[in-house]
């Protein structure tokens, strides 16, 4: 079994930026593409915060496991605090409090609940709230969709 870079030109040292590799691809990819590459699809109001893989499988297989919620900001500086709540409006997990952006960060979620647990099928949205010390502020509510395989 072998980590593989998500995204090839993100940061090395980000923890966010590596997945272990997929079973289908029998858990490595020497000399071929990472089972796990992301490829960011821009967002259609070209927000701040776009969503790799809106549907996810967090199956633990290897393959969609996990969903990359990436941040592009004019400026460095922000804190930000990240939450994923369900449909009805309970929260699931935090995951972020406070943590200090940069112009580009990744932030990963694999699915889990605050007790560790895998989520249930549905939909779930990611609710982003990032402060400047400038005192600029901005929100940001996407939503992404935990699935089984049939």
């Amino acid at each position: 079994m072998s980590l593989e870079r998500i995204k090839a030109d993100g940061n090395t040292n980000d923890v966010n930026n590596w997945h272990s590799a997929a079973s289908i691809s029998n858990y490595g990819t020497p000399g071929y593409k990472n089972s796990n590459t992301s490829i960011t699809n821009e967002s259609e109001d070209d927000d701040f915060v776009s969503i790799d893989n809106k549907v996810f499988t967090p199956d633990s297989d290897g393959h969609k496991d996990f969903v990359l919620i990436s941040y592009a900001l004019e400026k460095s500086g922000y804190l930000a605090t990240i939450q994923i709540y369900d449909v009805d409006g309970h929260e699931i997990r935090q995951l972020a409090d406070n943590i200090l952006m940069s112009q580009a960060t990744d932030i990963q979620w694999d699915g889990l609940d605050a007790e560790g647990s895998i989520v249930k099928t549905g939909m779930y949205i990611v609710y982003s709230k990032l402060f400047h010390p400038d005192g600029e502020t901005k929100y940001s509510k996407k939503v992404v969709v935990a699935a089984k395989k049939f």
